[in-house]
């Protein structure tokens, strides 16, 4: 629409324009309006093109993907899978205990070395914390998280294996 750029001015700032009323490039109020109107679209052309993403969709248009999940998760829990009609027998318990057991040592380990490793570290570049606190306070500092984390994994896995044992069952 406006092939001139004469009246664009570059400055620190980003492209501003010169005020083009001046004594040899007085324009008409027509041309004026026109003008105004080229630089607006320009202007939101570049922060659309900004906003955009690397796809050159909008924010709006990403997200909309994120409006399918909900309706995927109410058609998922409106067919709900199918709970055993027995008991479970005393193998298939010990089987569901043991792997609870073996899961919880497993991520208490993690987290009790984890743990560990940093109590230590505290206890020997830290004087205040070496003599402030005692040895039933280290010993506490260690054993709670990783108490925690055997208690949270054992349940974790006794509540899968409640929702759906045979499933459960066949890793």
């Amino acid at each position: 629409m406006f092939p001139s750029t004469d009246f664009l001015l570059f400055t620190p700032f980003g492209v501003g324009s010169r005020p083009h009323r001046t004594a040899e490039n007085c324009c008409t109020p027509v041309r004026c309006r026109e003008r105004s109107r080229w630089l607006a679209e320009t202007a939101t052309e570049r922060a659309n093109a900004m906003v955009r993403g690397p796809n050159g969709e909008t924010p709006r248009e990403e997200g909309r993907e994120m409006h399918e999940r909900p309706r995927a998760v109410a058609q998922r829990m409106a067919k709900p899978e199918r709970m055993p009609n027995r008991a479970l027998t005393p193998a298939e318990t010990a089987v569901i205990n043991q792997e609870a057991v073996l899961q919880g040592f497993k991520w208490a380990g993690i987290v009790g070395a984890n743990v560990g490793s940093i109590l230590f570290m505290i206890d020997h570049y830290s004087p205040r914390f070496r003599n402030g606190i005692g040895i039933s306070g280290k010993v506490g500092l260690f054993m709670i998280p990783t108490f925690f984390t055997f208690c949270t994994q054992s349940h974790l896995v006794v509540a899968r294996a409640n929702a759906n044992p045979f499933k459960y069952m066949q890793h």
